[in-house]
């Protein structure tokens, strides 16, 4: 466009073809940071469970990061979510509207009753996160929790790297990432995820070079 600007500017086109072409944005996506499982129990182990607050932020990122829910469905996640006697979470997704069913671990399970028990503030709130300020109201849906992250990541001394984007979406990715790793089809993963297409889920392929390092073909095969 810029070229053909500047041929008719120095009268070398009798048109300014410039105008015909499409006006589109130019997009550059910066693929998210995936964090190493060592990281991961990194940042989990620096979340002081002593306290209220850390109590409930530990459970939410124990559900991101060993289950892979978005955190707008922590956000959102309601006390009749929970089963417990079949150990399971249900819910309708945020983003999709899709309904998704997924084993409570004792892990996860252990963090959230230590929450209900020890860290929930009295709430009539039928959400199982809420704020610690009174009125004691559900979260914010916007709340992204991106600013509890960069502090707990510099509380682990963990490097933020500058040309990624280090959100807690990086945590969903790096959970679907390790699975990947361990040998977890892509089609188990796009079940856990809750993705409507496995299309979906295969965009966590794009961030893992070791395992698209195995796709590679060997030149001799191609002769």
């Amino acid at each position: 466009g810029s070229y053909l600007k500047w041929l008719y500017n120095h009268k070398m086109t009798d048109k300014d073809y410039s105008l015909q072409l499409p006006n589109f944005k130019a997009i550059v996506s910066k693929l998210p940071h995936i964090w190493k499982s060592e990281d991961i129990e990194k940042i989990l182990s620096v979340i002081d469970t002593a306290s209220p607050v850390g109590k409930r932020n530990y459970a939410m990122f124990l559900l991101i990061a060993r289950m892979g829910l978005r955190i707008s469905d922590v956000v959102g996640l309601k006390l009749s979510h929970i089963d417990w006697m079949k150990n399971c979470i249900s819910f309708s997704q945020q983003k999709t509207g899709n309904n998704l069913s997924l084993p409570l671990s004792k892990e996860v399970g252990m963090a959230i009753v230590s929450y209900l028990r020890d860290g929930r503030p009295p709430s009539t709130a039928d959400v199982v996160f809420v704020g610690h300020n009174a009125p004691f109201a559900p979260l914010a849906k916007h709340n992204n929790f991106n600013s509890e992250l960069r502090s707990y990541l510099r509380r682990a001394g963990i490097e933020i790297p500058k040309e990624k984007h280090t959100g807690m979406h990086t945590l969903r990715h790096s959970f679907a990432s390790n699975m990947l790793k361990s040998g977890t089809s892509v089609q188990e993963i796009s079940q856990i995820l809750g993705h409507s297409s496995i299309s979906s889920t295969e965009t966590y392929l794009r961030v893992d070079l070791d395992q698209l390092r195995l796709c590679s073909l060997n030149c001799e095969v191609l002769i």
